[in-house]
């Protein structure tokens, strides 16, 4: 029995020649994701540096919302809780794309090879432009009067869950209770 593929329709005002440049992506995305869950690793640009480590040790305050569409309302990083001056780290090696202001807010974006990694509300930051960066090296603390680390991550031009680049299992300890 053969299926006719139903063409792509184009989106967001696009072309016919970009709805189909969009639908090979969307499929090659989709590979990749399935690749990567099939191995429990982490997304593409991660998988060669393992987990990621946590940027700060806080709880997940708000977490990761995808937009229903590329610009519709959502949450496109996790909230982690900190406290200000509290050590902000990078999550994996790679190259600070950006390192400056937002809205009046210190931002802080690491390239790792595909993959970025976003951090804000940072002052000071400790890094700058093209500056490379290990895993765990302090970027930045947190702003004063600020009460999470808004931690993001991206795969081109989509955004992903951050936590899901800290492995499949992350382990935390805890003191016991009593003597």
């Amino acid at each position: 029995m053969t299926v006719a593929a139903r063409p792509p329709q184009p989106v967001y005002g696009e072309s016919p020649s970009q709805a189909r440049a969009h639908s090979r992506l969307r499929v090659l995305l989709v590979a990749v994701l399935l690749a990567v869950l099939a191995a429990g690793s982490a997304p593409a640009g991660a998988a060669a540096a393992g987990p990621a480590h946590r940027p700060v040790p806080g709880v997940v305050v708000r977490p990761f919302e995808a937009p229903a569409s590329r610009y519709g309302p959502g949450h496109r990083g996790v909230d982690l809780a900190a406290s200000p001056g509290d050590p902000v780290r990078a999550a994996l090696p790679g190259t600070v794309h950006f390192s400056g202001l937002v809205a009046e807010a210190g931002w802080v974006t690491i390239d790792h090879g595909g993959l970025h990694t976003t951090y804000g509300d940072l002052a000071p930051r400790d890094v700058v432009a093209g500056q490379s960066v290990r895993a765990g090296q302090v970027i930045g603390r947190l702003a004063e009067g600020a009460t999470h680390l808004d931690w993001g991550a991206r795969v081109g031009e989509d955004y992903i869950d951050p936590l899901s680049l800290l492995g499949r299992w992350e382990v935390r300890l805890v003191a016991p209770l009593g003597d």
